[in-house]
């Protein structure tokens, strides 16, 4: 995502696959959002909190800005994010 990111002009219009046209702070807001889930995520791991205690702590409302964050985020990301960096 960075890449196309970053190879995007700054007036580039974005077609996403679901959602309305926008310009390139939407693929910004999804950097951002993975980024930090990433960040929160391994910390929670290393203080050796389970997987239902990082879904607590990893909350990151400034991100909650679209319908389904409250089942996505909780349900899917922080989830996955667990158990990919729980692995390593």
């Amino acid at each position: 995502m960075q890449a196309v990111y970053d190879f995007l002009p700054k007036d580039a219009t974005v077609v996403p696959g679901h959602g309305p046209i926008t310009d390139k702070s939407a693929i910004k807001w999804h950097i951002d959002y993975l980024a930090s889930i990433q960040k929160n995520v391994k910390s929670a791991i290393a203080k050796g909190l389970t997987l239902e205690q990082t879904v607590e702590e990893v909350s990151m409302e400034k991100f909650g800005g679209y319908a389904l964050f409250g089942w996505v985020h909780p349900g899917l990301n922080i989830p996955a994010a667990y158990k990919d960096l729980s692995a390593k």
